[in-house]
């Protein structure tokens, strides 16, 4: 961010541009740089499928940190059609904690039947 600054004053000095438009070209770039330090870049969230014996992993999908809150404000209505029949599994810390986006663990659970483990975590 720092050449651009410089970029737009030197336009400045040389009268390409007056004085009004350097101070919004550089208020937009301030906006700009402090929306990409707020946007979480490259998180995912994780589900991973383990047995619940044995610990070996049987699967992980990733998914996009921002694509998955997209989902989570989208079928809200929707969950309980696809989440899973488990007293364990909580479908509204899912969706709250996926909306916080903070690291970590979101939820666990184990389904007795089929011996499998769910872990989502946001990292």
């Amino acid at each position: 961010m720092e050449n651009e600054r410089l970029r737009v004053l030197k336009m400045l000095e040389e009268g390409l541009i007056n004085a009004e438009e350097a101070a919004k070209l550089l208020d937009a770039l301030q906006s700009s740089s402090t929306r990409s330090r707020a946007a979480p870049s490259g998180r995912l969230l994780r589900i991973r499928v383990s047995d619940a014996a044995t610990g070996r992993v049987q699967g992980t999908v990733n998914v996009p940190l921002g694509l998955a809150q997209v989902l989570a404000r989208a079928g809200k209505g929707l969950g309980a059609l696809w989440a899973p029949q488990s007293e364990s599994f909580d479908l509204p810390a899912l969706l709250k904690a996926v909306e916080a986006g903070e690291p970590g663990q979101v939820v666990e659970w184990s389904e007795g039947e089929s011996g499998r483990r769910f872990e989502v975590t946001i990292e």
